[in-house]
């Protein structure tokens, strides 16, 4: 007798069936600066070679087949913009929470070119963890060659940029960032994100973050600059003329391989710890609102108090402004 089988239900068969989809897409965007415009999703950036900037999508979801691509010129650069339809977006890979971001019609957002805009141009679109919605987003993997400058937008996932020859504009509204040796101008700025950068050089390097801590390490740049809202900051073997560090509340630990012309520490509370090479000579202007103020240098001090030190450390080259609110101030030899 002939084993019988039955054909599973259409209903049974469409339920087995996996929900996460993916759709593969591959661009080569020609032109010295190139910029990529992604709502949510994991980024790659890494060397490449060649003359094009090389941009390898891959789309997740159940509703992956409803994303779009547009390739573009938009003010003088090659653009690539990765449409979502819908004001609500499902994206749980490695996500919690719910972030908005204020879109415009053509799907770009978070930079400049818009700065003079009504808000009735922007759409809010919610990238949300879970509910209802459009369920998809886009990982990158993108290729960048030597001399090239790459523009990354993300509204809401990770990047990460390894070994690039050129200059990077990183910009995310929740996500973390990281670094690791680049050669080039480098701006990373993150609404809400921790930043960790190594082995980075270029004429400025720039790292602002709402929320979140910093870390960088072995960091070459004539100018230096890093702001958060809420965070801590350490940075060592940090090569740089002019150092700017701005924190709303955290710790700031900082480790200079040579003197500077300029260091501006500015934090609303916390600790500030600055190691910098025995042969310094600097203006100091060191003030705290509360906490003790130390150094290992040899000071002619104009003005001294419980809160308060201003002089002169050898010729006074340079200029060193220490402000926080709250936190007791370090001013030692590395």
């Amino acid at each position: 007798m002939q084993p019988s089988f039955r054909r599973p239900a259409l209903g049974l068969a469409l339920a087995l069936l996996p929900t996460t989809l993916a759709a593969q897409k591959q661009f080569n965007l020609p032109g010295n600066h190139v910029a990529v415009y992604n709502l949510a999703g994991e980024v790659t950036v890494v060397a490449g070679t060649g003359s094009s900037v090389g941009v390898a999508a891959t789309v997740l979801g159940r509703d992956a087949g409803k994303v779009t691509f547009d390739e573009t010129e938009r003010g003088g650069k090659k653009t690539l913009i990765i449409r979502y339809p819908g004001d609500r977006i499902i994206y749980n890979a490695g996500h919690n929470g719910s972030s908005d971001l204020m879109v415009r019609e053509d799907g770009t957002f978070g930079d400049q070119h818009g700065k003079n805009s009504r808000r009735s141009d922007y759409t809010k679109v919610r990238v949300t963890s879970s509910g209802s919605g459009l369920e998809a987003h886009a990982d990158l993997r993108i290729t960048v060659p030597p001399g090239a400058s790459l523009d990354m937008y993300l509204g809401v996932g990770r990047i990460s940029a390894t070994n690039v020859n050129g200059n990077l504009r990183l910009d995310t509204s929740s996500g973390d960032v990281g670094v690791s040796g680049s050669k080039g101008d480098l701006i990373v700025d993150t609404g809400s994100g921790s930043v960790k950068v190594s082995d980075a050089s270029g004429a400025a390097i720039s790292i602002d973050t709402g929320s979140g801590d910093v870390e960088a390490t072995s960091i070459s740049a004539p100018d230096l600059s890093v702001d958060t809202g809420s965070g801590s900051v350490m940075l060592s073997q940090v090569t740089s003329r002019s150092v700017s560090i701005d924190t709303g509340s955290g710790d700031v630990e900082l480790d200079l391989t040579g003197t500077v012309d300029r260091l501006d520490v500015d934090t609303g509370s916390g600790s500030v710890t600055v190691r910098v090479p025995a042969s310094l000579s600097a203006q100091l202007a060191v003030e705290t609102g509360s906490g003790d103020i130390e150094t290992d240098f040899p000071v002619t001090v104009r003005r001294t108090g419980d809160d308060t030190l201003e002089g002169t450390i050898g010729t006074g080259a340079g200029r060193i402004e220490i402000d926080t609110g709250s936190g007791d101030v370090k001013l030692l030899k590395r």
